[in-house]
């Protein structure tokens, strides 16, 4: 009986390629723990930033009260519903959000170049 041997030298091409494709598997595990980080750090400013403006909007509505600590929230509630039902406020409150519709788009339009 012949025996019969077996090749069990590896092909330097097959392992070039699986090691290439081990580091290019980290890369994208690196690449997708930074996105997750990103998306993260997005959302974080974006809850600061709203929180900013809910206090700062807070505390200008607190300036128009006279002694706030003495009113309910829906009391507060209350004030604000009638005096956002008044014409002149809803026609103010429609033209400045106008205002800021338009200058964001002239914004966004190219300008000359410098």
């Amino acid at each position: 009986m012949k025996e019969v041997t077996v090749n069990t030298t590896p092909n330097p091409e097959i392992e070039k390629l699986r090691t290439e494709k081990e580091r290019n598997e980290a890369k994208l595990r690196y690449c997708k723990n930074q996105l997750k980080a990103l998306s993260q750090e997005e959302q974080n400013l974006e809850r600061k930033a709203r929180n900013h403006r809910i206090f700062t909007r807070g505390a200008m509505l607190e300036g128009f009260l006279q002694n706030p600590l003495l009113l309910t929230d829906e009391q507060v509630y209350t004030i604000l519903k009638v005096a956002f039902h008044r014409p002149e406020v809803g026609e103010t409150v429609r033209r400045l959000i106008k205002e800021n519709v338009q200058k964001d788009e002239n914004d966004d339009e190219p300008g000359e170049p410098l």
